[in-house]
């Protein structure tokens, strides 16, 4: 009795084995993670800056140029994507950070940390105007539908906003938007026709719909398809 007790356990274990070894050849391979089948980003060049000291900020683009914040060189530097060289240097800026250009108005807009956003030729990169903006301009964005640039200003409760430039006659716009926060960010969704900022914070995203005069506070944006990473 005590050897068929014993052949038993060995059957069900001999098939517990055999039943768990047939899963595990059954089961299909753990997936691959995503960076695998992705390509990855291949350097195929850089472009020497000789000169530009302390870290960069924003860039942007347009007209085959790339244009760089040197926030800790005073100095905004434009690469020739062609060339893949650098082709001019824009300097006295204090402390650039948001950088945009606008194909339609062929100028450069760049805020700086002090107070300004500097108004540039999109030819000669000669200054054409400069506006001031209390506590300061970051982010810049374009809406080219409108010919508008949006600059995040200011530092504190009284100061913080989106602020409106019109592109064609570089003249500051009665839209703005209080935020009650310095913008970390003000991407633009044109799907819903509204401009996001992200003011510092969490669950801290708002909106706006643009074409409105006058000061505006701003709400709060129920959307998910918010995400600042540029800018």
């Amino acid at each position: 009795m005590k050897k068929l007790t014993g052949i038993g356990f060995l059957l069900t274990l001999v098939i517990t084995l055999t039943a768990c070894q047939g899963t595990q050849t059954n089961a299909p391979p753990p997936a691959s993670p995503a960076s695998e089948g992705a390509p990855p980003l291949i350097l195929t060049a850089t472009v020497p800056l000789e000169g530009v000291k302390g870290r960069f900020d924003h860039f942007a683009s347009g007209k085959g140029k790339v244009f760089v914040s040197g926030l800790g060189n005073n100095s905004v530097e434009v690469i020739d994507l062609f060339q893949g060289t650098r082709v001019h240097e824009i300097t006295g800026v204090p402390n650039p950070q948001g950088v945009t250009f606008s194909p339609e108005a062929n100028k450069l807009f760049v805020a700086s940390e002090k107070g300004k956003v500097y108004i540039y030729d999109g030819d000669s990169y000669k200054l054409i105007s400069s506006l001031d903006f209390e506590g300061g301009a970051d982010n810049l964005r374009y809406d080219a539908a409108n010919k508008r640039v949006y600059v995040g200003c200011g530092d504190d409760e009284k100061t913080s906003a989106i602020a409106t430039i019109d592109a064609t006659t570089n003249k500051r716009l009665d839209e703005v938007y209080k935020l009650g926060g310095e913008p970390e960010s003000v991407p633009t969704r044109k799907v819903r026709s509204k401009h996001l900022c992200k003011p510092p914070g969490p669950e801290a995203d708002c909106c706006h719909q643009p074409h409105h005069k006058g000061t505006h506070a701003m709400a709060r944006d129920p959307g998910p398809e918010f995400s600042h990473g540029s800018g």
